[in-house]
């Protein structure tokens, strides 16, 4: 059964202008079909996102799709990996020509539980802490910090998770370590517009090392339904 913390692969593709992005969008599903195939693959959704501030890697790609983990997390991405291009998950010619970047998402915690893969519109927050602070400091604030700004409204359920990069596009390396994801339920001006004011009257307390952080934000939304395993 899904659970609201199960791990998650989270893979981002930009397809080649030589792909038009509605066949790109209409080969996905069946892929997604495919790699639910693959014992422990238990859910997947696409996305399409919009970047929002920064330029960390992941925040330049067009397209995300999430793929819940159930088992042990390392023995199922390595069946993923062995089955793409095998007759039970066949590749595209133009799969080759993709820029693809994937990254394993394992649960720090959540703030009102929900699935991640329910909602239907996602606000992506990548950040790595600023030089000079300990993992333990940049975790006590943010553990704090993603509470704060559930609270101000537009932002549902929120998770956060630890970011390990899978396969990396060597022209984007990877810098950030952490992701923080939010149901979104209003557009992000609105949401943005909230913050910025609970910032402003004290609701939301940033750290001294706030300005070092490393942040980037994609605003992600789904092109398809939630897919589950049979």
């Amino acid at each position: 059964m899904s659970r609201t913390t199960a791990p998650i692969r989270a893979v981002f593709s930009l397809p080649p202008e030589s792909v038009d992005r509605g066949d790109f969008e209409a080969w996905y599903p069946g892929h997604m079909r495919d790699l639910l195939g693959v014992p422990g693959v238990e859910s997947a959704r696409l996305y399409a996102d919009v970047p929002g501030v920064g330029t960390l890697s992941p925040t330049p790609y067009p397209y995300v799709a999430f793929y819940e983990i159930s088992g042990d997390p390392a023995e199922t991405r390595a069946a993923i990996d062995a089955a793409l291009g095998t007759d039970q998950v066949p590749l595209p010619d133009f799969f080759g020509e993709v820029r693809w970047a994937v990254y394993d998402l394992d649960a720090i915690d959540e703030i009102r539980p929900a699935h991640t893969l329910d909602a239907e519109s996602l606000y992506l927050v990548f950040s790595a802490p600023p030089e000079g602070t300990s993992a333990e400091d940049y975790e006590a604030w943010y553990r704090t910090h993603v509470r704060e700004n559930v609270e101000i409204g537009q932002l549902a359920a929120a998770h956060r998770w630890d970011l390990t990069p899978s396969l990396v596009d060597p022209l984007l390396p990877p810098h950030a370590t952490h992701l923080a994801s939010y149901e979104l339920t209003a557009g992000s001006k609105a949401m943005n517009a909230l913050l910025d004011a609970a910032i402003a009257e004290g609701r939301i307390v940033l750290p001294d090392f706030f300005p070092g952080i490393r942040f980037a934000s994609v605003t992600a939304t789904a092109l398809t339904d939630r897919l589950e395993a049979d």
